[in-house]
């Protein structure tokens, strides 16, 4: 089965495979291989960190600068008419080889390794490209250690990105004790016999790059020969194949919990656990999950969507840091929806609200405490304090669902109210200040003889231009009620006479020795009975009586020991007079 390269004219192609087995190889020609494009993160920039690895060794990378990648065909007319050296041909060659001697590295588990194709096409994406692994002690083929396969629209894929095929061992691949070894690319389960033709072809150097040549060919007669070898191309060359070697086994493995065959239900986590692998990293991708992605070892996620949704974990091991990945499912199904209504959502002292829910089958509702019960679609609240209540349904699949139900409470007003002294002059002013009241959010009041007569501000400031004794009354409001219950008045005086005048000539002492408050009147102006009135800060009258003023003179003392200490004002009125004075009894 000598293999010289001579051209074959076109109708020697239609030979059958035995007949072609035995005829003279073609001539070949070469074109260039692309290189491999940036995007390949994943399938080059991370092969190219191997060969820095102190775990792992990666054989024939970097490559060498002195390689040329190329696609070898066979020369014929029309071009590309009788396929490709390192793939599928018109001579029906089996599998194409890479011969690796890895005998002085300390390394002898073989975790997978990356290979170029060049050219690969199938209308049928299904077709099936097997990997071999043959111990090569012998220096040929030998047993096979190992098998992998992928399609033809996995390899595809990886060409039409430019990328390099990766192929990872589940188990690594224990080479024997030589660590002598051959990589195979069987592509029986292709064709270029019939229409339509698949194409395939392994990128490779040019000869005479590597001399002697490392490549091998299972040739359609089931016998292994040598490119260089006067049966097969005669070329000096290596395939674009690229296994890396290692001591620790890299394990890919995670737990999911609840596990792969419980239904979950929306919105329930599922933590998925990847500490049992052997990795440096890890990517998750939770195909509509809440993360969609992950680095972390350990990660709960939630889908809120029912279906069946795909899981990955891809790792990044630590002994040798190559790619791997794992794949699960999850399915979900429907959690209730729960639709909650208040009626009404804001409620007053001796108020309740009715609150009804749907969605589920049975409801357990909390606190409980201010609830008419703690079950049942509809139940009656009567809270104290504004409170959120929480209502967890039970839908038929079994799985549950929450919602929170909210009911302001809103208590009643109550009014307080400070004010200044209530007993003034015509003309002065008074300051009201209701800051104090508890939920009011509007204030009402009505001054009588007041200067506005009206107000809606917290603190207003009144004044008081007519002698008299004037109601004030407050009316504080929120959404529950009026609070009405203050009122006040207010006395304006110093009118008939000239108040400088009534100033000097009324005198108001307080003996602290007797507790007595000595009042004495001199003013010719003033004559006849008047009213003496003692009040409290409050307003609040604490002595009444009479005084007589006879030729302008007036003395009388009012006995304060019943009365306690603070602040007073002693009120004379009468005849046109409406004096008052502040005194404080210690």
């Amino acid at each position: 089965m000598k293999k010289h390269l001579l051209f074959l004219s076109s109708v020697f192609i239609l030979f059958s495979s035995a007949a072609q087995n035995a005829a003279e190889r073609s001539a070949v020609g070469t074109e260039s291989a692309m290189s491999p494009g940036p995007s390949q993160t994943h399938k080059v920039a991370q092969f190219k960190n191997k060969a820095q690895g102190t775990a792992c060794d990666t054989l024939n990378w970097p490559i060498s600068s002195g390689w040329t990648g190329v696609n070898y065909y066979i020369t014929a007319t029309p071009q590309f008419s009788s396929g490709w050296v390192n793939g599928v041909n018109t001579y029906a060659d089996r599998e194409k080889a890479q011969y690796f001697d890895a005998s002085s590295s300390p390394y002898s588990l073989l975790h997978g390794f990356f290979l170029q194709v060049g050219k690969a096409y199938s209308s049928n994406p299904n077709k099936i490209v097997t990997f071999r692994v043959y111990d090569g002690t012998s220096g040929t083929p030998g047993a096979t250690l190992a098998t992998r396969t992928l399609t033809m629209g996995q390899i595809m894929a990886d060409v039409q990105n430019n990328y390099y095929t990766e192929i990872v061992f589940t188990t690594p691949v224990t080479l024997p004790a030589s660590r002598r070894f051959f990589i195979s690319v069987d592509v029986t389960g292709l064709t270029w016999a019939t229409a339509p033709k698949d194409t395939f072809n392994i990128v490779s150097n040019s000869d005479p790059q590597t001399t002697p040549s490392a490549t091998w060919e299972k040739q359609s007669d089931n016998n292994w020969y040598n490119y260089a070898s006067a049966s097969s191309w005669q070329l000096n060359i290596s395939l674009y194949i690229f296994p890396y070697l290692t001591n620790t086994a890299n394990v890919v493995s995670f737990t999911q919990t609840p596990n792969q065959s419980t239904q979950v239900c929306t919105g329930s986590p599922i933590t998925f656990n990847a500490s049992a692998s052997t990795a440096s990293q890890v990517l998750w991708n939770f195909t509509g999950g809440t993360p969609a992605t992950s680095n972390t070892f350990i990660q709960a996620t939630t889908w809120n969507s029912a279906g069946t949704y795909n899981v990955k974990l891809y790792t990044i091991g630590s002994g040798c840091p190559i790619y791997d990945s794992l794949a699960s499912t999850v399915t979900i199904i429907p959690s209730p929806t729960l639709v909650p209504t208040a009626a009404p959502s804001n409620i007053c002292p001796s108020q309740t609200s009715s609150i009804s829910v749907t969605g589920a089958n049975s409801y357990v509702w909390s606190p409980a405490s201010s609830l008419s019960s703690s079950t049942g679609s509809t139940v009656i609240a009567s809270p104290t304090v504004t409170t959120v209540y929480t209502v967890t349904g039970t839908g038929s699949n079994g799985c549950t669902a929450s919602a929170l139900v909210p009911i302001t409470y809103t208590p009643a007003p109550v009014a307080s109210v400070t004010s200044g002294s209530t007993n003034i002059c015509v003309g002065q002013t008074v300051n009201f200040n209701a800051t104090g009241s508890q939920n009011v959010t509007s204030y009402s009041w009505v001054f009588q003889g007041g200067t506005p007569s009206t107000s809606t501000v917290a603190s207003p400031t009144i004044a008081y231009n007519t002698a008299g004794t004037f109601t004030v009354r407050l009316y504080a409001s929120n959404s529950c009620g009026t609070d009405s219950s203050y009122t006040a008045t207010v006395t304006a005086g110093c009118v008939g006479l000239d108040e400088n005048s009534l100033n000097n000539s009324i005198s108001t002492i307080y003996n602290s020795a007797e507790g007595h408050l000595e009042l004495a009147i001199t003013n010719p102006a003033m004559k006849g009975v008047y009213r003496i009135e003692l009040v409290n800060d409050l307003g609040q009258a604490v002595y009444t009586g009479k005084i007589e003023v006879l030729n302008g003179h007036a003395s009388t003392g009012i006995d304060l020991g019943p009365v306690s200490s603070g602040i007073y004002f002693v009120r004379i009125s009468g005849h046109d007079v409406n004096f008052t004075r502040k005194f404080m009894k210690h």
